[in-house]
């Protein structure tokens, strides 16, 4: 009796064992990969609270900057991370099937995920990559992707005014 009971016990924590292994596996981005690729592909879904775009060029109506805004604690300000398109700096602009987002999701990041990063590892991570490409979910159409290469704006070079 006492050992059917030990038995038990042991399968019940190795099936717990395996389905935990397999939740963190599932729910989460490898961010060694992450770090260690020197490409990423970002999901972009304005929500106008906390990712929005903007035009920045009145020429070319393609170009946008993309704003991701975080919330600090405790207090009402909210800083910003900003990757701009514009054709002068990212001129790559690449159409793709829809497979290619399978194939590079180990890789592509989106909103939440920097969220849970925080501010300031987002803004380190991003900026040491050195190409970032952006997929805007309003460039998604039925079998085609626009992807648009994007520069994360560097802001710790500012002097401070104080």
């Amino acid at each position: 009796m006492l050992d059917s009971t030990f038995q038990n016990r042991n399968f019940f924590y190795f099936v717990l064992s395996i389905l935990f292994c397999l939740s963190v596996k599932s729910n989460g981005q490898d961010i060694k990969k992450i770090k260690e690729s020197d490409t990423v592909y970002f999901y972009f879904k304005n929500d106008n609270l906390n990712q929005m775009k903007g035009l920045n060029n009145i020429v070319n109506r393609d170009n946008y900057n993309y704003y991701f805004y975080f919330d600090v604690e405790n207090t009402k300000i909210r800083q910003d991370l900003t990757l701009v398109n514009n054709y002068r700096i990212t001129p790559e602009v690449k159409f793709e099937k829809k497979s290619f987002l399978k194939k590079r999701r180990d890789i592509t990041l989106n909103y939440n995920f920097l969220k849970k990063l925080g501010f300031r590892e987002s803004e380190i991570l991003l900026l040491e990559k050195k190409k970032i490409y952006l997929i805007d979910h309003d460039n998604i159409c039925r079998s085609k992707i626009k992807i648009v290469e994007v520069k994360m704006v560097d802001r710790s070079s500012l002097i401070s005014i104080e």
